[in-house]
Formats: structure tokens, C-alpha cells, sequence
């Protein structure tokens, strides 16, 4: 008897719909598997006939033959096991197959890695899955029970959870109840520094609001202790929160690399901050079968890198394409993909190696060891962060300071207004930020006052600006304008972010 069951895999981060078919004949115990298959999925013949046979299902020797399509596509992964047993039992007829409907099996997606005891567990990549087989029209789906909670953004979808494979079998023959969302108990807070609790340094949480409000790429310099790393920390109390669809984006990249956590309904934007040692491989992502890096985990959020010259050379030049296409293309030998890269950068580093730099009671570095240790920033990185800030030591009388906290910036409700200036502008765009403006639209949304085009035009020629950091500029301006609700730059906007960018080329 011959059965085609729907299951499916990833390829790249994406869900692929790949039909398992299953065929068993009379004839001398024979048993295959075809279809460009990897070791781990050419291993789950011998984990299937040993969860069948320990879960009390007996199925008639013969030759069995099993081909997962499309055969251009290669298979990889545990997460065909489920459909492999239940196509085995329904073919051989070691179950009940007159109480099955058909029709709805055929709607049906079927995912999950099996036990030897016939125990069904989890699996990487459900969620991507998910929405491959709601876009494809599949009405209802059977997971593993440790996975039920990646399927609570899918919409218009009956989902069994099931534990086991005797469960499966239940499910399919629509004796066992779906999975109900109850999601909100899985709520955990996690610690986020407040940016009202960090002492001083007023300016440089003015340009970190400017940064968020437009998604500007930001660099912190200063001496150890002055705060950079706790401002770029604070970045996630002053976020707006994802829409529905960045979370289903940032939850499918997360399940995939098998880190998602239980709360999905509460995703937030992520933070990703990579230790200094991290290999080129490990950062952008890659291997003979790719797979997402520090890049893609950072998507719809913030990628902070911390000690900044102390990453590797190729590191940092990794960066350059990411900042302006928001993507990263992987190219190897037997595979190609292209992984989401659009996040904010934030990086913090000293003045010099030993920190203090330009405090010379302390400092003790030559010039030559100074410009050394900031030329590690290359030009052409420098030339795609829009906003730098030369953070001071804090003063002894703001330690311990307890501000008012009526008087209090909201800082989030500004992020969150200027940002819908910003939708309700590229409503009729691919963008949601200023910072995403090509050049044509920067002609087209960002309007100057005669006095600030005229200051646009010196500063150009005098500070010698290529003509990306000439549009950062202007794009930097049309933030600080929507913060301040007008619809024309003035010279007032633009000298404040000439004076962020000025910070760069000074050390660039």
C-alpha cells in the first residue's frame, strides 16, 4: 500500500514543505530510504521500526521503501521520524486505517525526532515550518509537545502536542483534543537597565535617544568606568516594541538555531553582544550547511560590540555590506543562503589602550600608539556609524544622584511617537526608519531650510565628507527634527547632527 504524508524541514532559515511517501509490497524484508538525504535522517530507519515495535505496534515483514520529495532538496535533520512511523503504520495497516480521514490527513503536517521507546521529542526550526505550511494551505499539524509553544502566533491551525507515538496515532485518527494556548503563564521577566538609573552624562543619552528614534548606527568612546557599556545595556528599556510580523521573524530565526524560549507572545527585540574573541564563521554565520551567526540573531534588534578594536580585522570588515544591504550572503561549495541582518549597531571602545586617553596624568600611550589603536576602526566602517559620542567621566556630585522622577524624560514614549511619524511617512515605502532612506528619498522627505542646506553644503566640502556620511547627516537631522515635531530641517537640527558625526571623522 502506498501513503504520502506531509512533513517538513528547514533550508536555510526558511520552512520547506517535504511529502514523505511510503510504500509497502509483499516480498523478502527489505528496507530503504532515497531522496538526498543526510546521516541523521538516513539514521532514523533504525529509531523508527524501534519506537514502532516498543510502542506495541506490530508491522508484517516486507519490503518497505520510503522517498521524502522533492529529491532536489536535501534532507537534514530528526524531524522526519514522525511522519516516517505514521506513514509505516497507516501503509502496513498495523492500525485501524478505516478510522482515519483522509482528507484531513491530507492537510496535515507531521514533525518530530523519535525515541527508541517511541517517545516524541524536540525538534529546531517548528515555527518557520508553521507558517511554510499555513502560507501552503495545511489546516492542522502534529508537533512534539516540548515544541506546542512556537505555534501560538499561527493563526487558523489546529495543533496537536503530542508526547509519544501511540499520541500520534490518537491525533491522526482525530481522537485527541488540540493543544490549547495558554501562554501568558510562561511570562519571565528578564533584568534590563533602566536608563534612568544611569548618573550624568545627559548628552550621551540625548544622542542614544536620537540613535533608537531612527535606528542610527552609534559608537561610545571613553574611558573605562564612564558608562558605555551600561547605556548601550539601557538600549532595551527605551525600544518600541516588535510588531507582530518582526516577531515572527526574530522567533523563526531563534527556532531554527533551537533557542527560542517558552514565552513566545512576549518575544522582545533582541540584544546580542558577542565576546571580542568571536571567529568570522561563528559572527556572520556559515558552515558547509549555513547556518545563522551572531548577524542574524541580532535581527530587528541591537548588535552591541564591546571593545570594539579589540574584535578581529575581518570581523569588523564583515560588517560593512550587512550596515547597508540588511542582509548577509553565505556562499560555500554545496550551498548558498542569504540570512537577515537589520539591526541597530552599537559599539563602545577607549580612547587609547590604556583608556585614559587625553588625560595625560593617567594615559602614559604616544601619539603613535593612540592613532594605532583607533585606526583598527577602519574608514569605511567609521563612514557607516552615524553617531559618535566622546562619553566623560562622570562627576563626583551626580554619583548616587536620585533625579526627580517626575522630571524624568519618558524616553520610550518619544522613541515610540517619533517612530510613528516615521511609519505613517514610508507608509507607502519597503521602510520603517529614517536611517533606511536611500538617497532618493532623502531628497524627498528630507526638506531644509534655506540656512540649513546652505550649512549642509560648507560642511561638506570642509570637512572633506564622502557622500554617505552627507546623507547620514541629513538622515540623522530628519530624526531630530521628528523629535522636535517639525517637518522642515533647520540649521538648529542639522548643526546637532553634524556635532555627532563631527565626533567620528575627528578620530576616523
Amino acid at each position: 500500500m502506498y501513503i504520502r504524508i506531509a512533513s517538513g524541514g528547514i533550508s536555510n532559515i526558511q520552512g520547506q514543505i517535504i511529502f514523505v511517501e511510503v510504500d509497502i509490497s509483499n516480498g523478502l524484508p527489505y528496507f530503504a530510504m532515497v531522496g538526498l538525504l543526510s546521516s541523521e535522517v538516513k539514521e532514523s530507519g533504525e529509531r523508527v521500526r524501534s519506537a514502532i515495535r516498543n510502542s506495541g505496534y506490530f508491522v508484517n515483514p516486507g519490503r518497505i521503501t520510503i522517498s521524502l520529495t522533492p529529491g532536489n532538496i536535501r534532507k537534514e535533520g530528526t524531524g522526519y521520524d514522525l511522519a516516517i512511523a505514521m506513514g509505516i503504520l497507516i501503509s502496513s495497516k498495523a492500525i485501524d486505517i478505516s478510522n482515519i480521514d483522509t482528507k484531513s490527513l491530507e492537510k496535515t503536517i507531521i514533525v518530530g525526532e523519535l525515541g527508541l521507546d517511541g517517545s516524541v521529542k524536540k525538534i529546531n526550526g517548528v515555527l518557520p515550518i508553521l507558517l511554510k505550511a499555513k502560507s501552503e494551505g495545511y489546516t492542522s499539524c502534529i508537533i512534539p509537545y516540548d515544541n506546542s509553544k512556537e505555534s501560538h502566533m499561527i493563526e487558523g491551525m489546529r495543533v496537536y502536542a503530542v508526547r509519544d507515538l501511540k499520541e500520534t496515532v490518537k491525533a491522526v485518527m482525530g481522537s485527541l483534543q488540540c493543544y490549547e494556548n495558554n501562554s501568558n503563564k510562561y511570562f519571565d521577566k528578564e533584568y534590563v537597565c533602566e536608563i534612568d538609573n544611569i548618573f550624568g552624562n545627559e548628552y550621551a543619552k540625548r544622542a542614544l535617544l536620537v540613535s533608537v528614534c531612527g535606528m542610527h548606527n552609534i559608537l561610545f568612546m571613553g574611558p573605562p568606568g564612564a558608562g558605555k557599556t551600561m547605556l548601550a545595556r539601557s538600549i532595551s528599556s527605551i525600544m518600541s516594541e516588535p510588531d507582530m510580523d518582526e516577531k515572527i521573524d526574530i522567533a523563526s530565526i531563534y527556532s531554527v538555531c533551537g533557542l527560542l524560549k517558552d514565552e513566545l507572545i512576549n518575544i522582545r527585540r533582541p540584544f546580542r553582544n558577542p565576546h571580542h574573541s568571536i571567529t568570522l564563521k561563528a559572527f556572520t554565520g556559515g558552515g558547509s550547511y549555513p547556518k545563522p551567526g551572531e548577524m542574524t540573531l541580532a535581527h530587528r534588534g541591537v548588535l552591541f560590540l564591546d571593545e570594539l578594536p579589540e574584535f578581529r580585522s575581518e570581523v569588523l570588515e564583515s560588517l560593512r555590506e550587512p550596515l547597508e544591504e540588511k542582509y548577509i550572503n553565505i556562499v560555500r561549495n554545496k550551498n548558498s543562503c542569504k540570512f537577515p541582518a537589520d539591526f541597530l549597531l552599537v559599539g563602545a571602545m577607549n580612547n587609547c589602550k590604556c583608556g585614559y586617553y587625553p588625560d595625560r596624568n593617567i594615559c602614559r600611550c604616544s601619539e603613535n600608539d593612540i592613532r594605532r589603536y583607533v585606526n583598527k576602526i577602519h574608514g569605511p566602517l567609521i563612514d557607516r556609524i552615524d553617531i559618535c559620542i566622546n562619553i566623560l567621566r562622570v562627576e563626583s556630585k551626580d554619583i548616587g544622584n536620585i533625579y526627580d522622577k517626575s522630571k524624568n524624560v519618558d524616553y520610550k514614549k518619544i522613541v515610540n511617537d517619533v517612530q510613528r511619524i516615521q511609519r505613517d511617512r514610508f507608509k507607502s515605502e519597503s521602510i520603517k526608519y529614517n536611517s533606511q532612506m536611500d538617497n532618493n528619498m532623502v531628497n524627498k522627505y528630507c526638506g531644509m531650510t534655506k540656512t540649513a542646506n546652505k550649512l549642509i553644503k560648507e560642511v561638506y566640502d570642509k570637512m572633506n565628507l564622502s557622500v554617505r556620511s552627507y546623507y547620514k547627516i541629513i538622515k540623522v537631522a530628519r530624526t531630530i527634527a521628528d523629535m522636535d515635531g517639525e517637518d522642515m530641517i533647520n540649521d538648529i537640527h542639522l548643526a546637532e547632527a553634524i556635532g555627532y558625526k563631527n565626533d567620528i571623522i575627528e578620530r576616523g
